[in-house]
Formats: C-alpha cells, sequence, structure tokens
C-alpha cells in the first residue's frame, strides 16, 4: 500500500496544474450556465440540458488523464526509477482517476439542486432511473464499472503496443487489441445474457394511472442480465490487468 501510495503522490505532482485548472474552467462555466437564465432571461429548460450535458466532459477528461498518465509513466525514465511492482504502475492512475468518477456524480446532483433553488425550476433529469435508492446505487455501480472497464482496456491496449520490438506496428497493434476485445467482450455478453433481444439489458416496467390517463416507466437496474454481463466484463478485467502485470514486470521493450 506504501508503494501505491508513493506512485499516486507522484502521479497527482505531474497532472496537479492541469487538473486544477480544468476544474476551474469548468466550474465558471458551470457557474455562468447557472445564472444565465435570471441575468440573461435565457430559456432554464435549455439551459440545464447544456448544463447536465456539459458534465459529460470531465468524464471523459479525467478517462483520458488516466490514459494518458499511464502511458507516461510506461516511457519515463524518472518514473521507472521508482522501484515497484507493475502491478502499482497500473493502479495509481486508476485509483486516482476512481476517486474523481465517484466524486463527480454527487457533484452532478449538487449542481442539479443548486439550479433548482436558483431558477425556481423542479429538474430531475434521473427520475425513471435513480427513482429509489437501490436503482440510484445500481446506476452509480454501472456508470464506474463501464468508464473502469473502458480505461483497463485502453491501458491494456498501450500495454501491448508499447510491448512489441517494432515501433510502427506497436500502435496499429494497440488498436486492434482494444477493438478485438470490445467485439469479444460484445458477442459473449449477447451470447450469454441476451435471452430476449428487445430492451438489451435494462427492463423498462410501465405504470398505468387511468384516473389521470398518464403512463409513466421505470427502469429495473436490477436483473440477471446486466449484472451477468458486468461480471463477465470482471472476469475479462482480471485478466487483462494480469497480463499487463506480467509484460511491465518483464519489462518487455518498456
Amino acid at each position: 500500500m506504501n508503494n501505491l501510495l508513493k506512485i499516486m503522490k507522484y502521479d497527482w505532482k505531474r497532472n496537479s496544474v492541469a487538473f486544477t485548472t480544468f476544474t476551474a474552467v469548468f466550474a465558471i462555466v458551470q457557474l455562468f450556465l447557472l445564472f444565465s437564465p435570471s441575468l440573461l432571461n435565457w430559456n432554464a429548460n435549455i439551459v440545464y440540458i447544456f448544463s447536465s450535458v456539459g458534465f459529460i466532459v470531465p468524464v471523459s477528461m479525467i478517462v483520458v488523464f488516466m490514459c494518458r498518465t499511464y502511458a507516461a509513466n510506461l516511457s519515463s525514465y524518472s518514473r521507472r526509477l521508482i522501484p515497484v511492482s507493475g502491478g502499482w504502475t497500473i493502479a495509481s492512475p486508476l485509483v486516482l482517476g476512481s476517486i474523481a468518477l465517484i466524486l463527480l456524480p454527487f457533484v452532478f446532483y449538487g449542481y442539479s439542486e443548486l439550479y433548482n433553488a436558483v431558477t425556481g425550476s423542479d429538474f430531475h433529469i434521473m427520475n425513471p432511473i435513480v427513482d429509489s435508492f437501490s436503482n440510484a446505487a445500481a446506476a452509480l455501480i454501472i456508470y464506474f464499472w463501464t468508464l473502469l472497464f473502458l480505461t483497463i482496456a485502453i491501458q491494456f491496449s498501450i500495454t501491448l503496443a508499447k510491448s512489441v520490438s517494432m515501433k510502427k506496428l506497436g500502435p496499429w497493434l494497440g488498436i486492434a487489441a482494444f477493438f478485438i476485445i470490445q467485439m469479444i467482450v460484445s458477442w459473449m455478453d449477447k451470447l450469454l445474457f441476451d435471452n430476449n433481444g428487445s430492451n438489451g439489458s435494462f427492463n423498462f416496467v410501465a405504470e398505468t394511472d387511468s384516473a389521470a390517463n398518464v403512463i409513466s416507466y421505470q427502469v429495473q437496474l436490477w436483473n440477471t442480465q446486466l449484472w451477468g454481463s458486468a461480471i463477465m466484463q470482471a472476469a475479462v478485467a482480471a485478466i487483462m490487468f494480469y497480463a499487463m502485470v506480467k509484460l511491465l514486470n518483464k519489462r518487455v521493450q518498456l
């Protein structure tokens, strides 16, 4: 654990300026959108949609941060002087990024509540999904695991690309490996868990209020199809992690 903390401290120092700058710019943009309906008389509905979609940007940047940090560590001479195993090298950017990914949904929820308070609106964009505590927990787990699996797959591709002696072939091998992994996982997912093929991994339940003549929809996230797929992906991720550790510990062309 001490080795992991040592590497995390090193990785944070290398990326703290860029990360802090991006966070400050994003906060300023969101604050501008927060007060724009009242100050500029903009449509609150449209502004909220843009604000919500804007949170995709930091999610993407966190994934990029994890992958770029890992790739830079493989090539950095000073980083390779730190005497730690390959497993900690893989885990360090994953842990740092995971902390940010876990905090971001709570930031989004706080921003939504603040937006409602400032504009007098009542937006709850995720109501059909997070209508209950169990669904909210499931949504967070799915969101986190999807991004984590994607990052591990990219890390594996980077490791494979840097493990070949032919430097020009390496990037193409990494790209091909990434898409092959996604195709295999998708094929296994459909083969093992796509039983009905109608709604994919999400179960939609319709509720009819005959008195009000209204039909509402709810999403059930706790189902065998979805979590079976997640367990299968976890097994694939464990295999990729093990392969990366073996490659890094052998220092094959890295």
